[in-house]
């Protein structure tokens, strides 16, 4: 077993794999962010239909 915490690509990685399998049954994306040793901070936009952007800002709302 693995003591360490998982890198922020990884959690993000596994958020889309959830966001995909359900994409009938949700109605929005979903933005993962974090910190970790290996790469520093980093923020992944994860819309609805599937996928994963890394970004360096984001914004949105109505």
């Amino acid at each position: 077993m693995n003591a360490e915490d998982p890198c922020v690509h990884t959690a993000a990685y596994f958020i889309n794999s959830i966001n995909y399998s359900n994409k009938d049954n949700l109605t929005a994306g979903m933005i993962c962010g974090g910190w970790d040793p290996v790469k520093g901070a980093q923020l992944y936009n994860i819309p609805l239909g599937g996928g994963l952007f890394e970004q360096d800002i984001f914004i949105d709302g109505k």
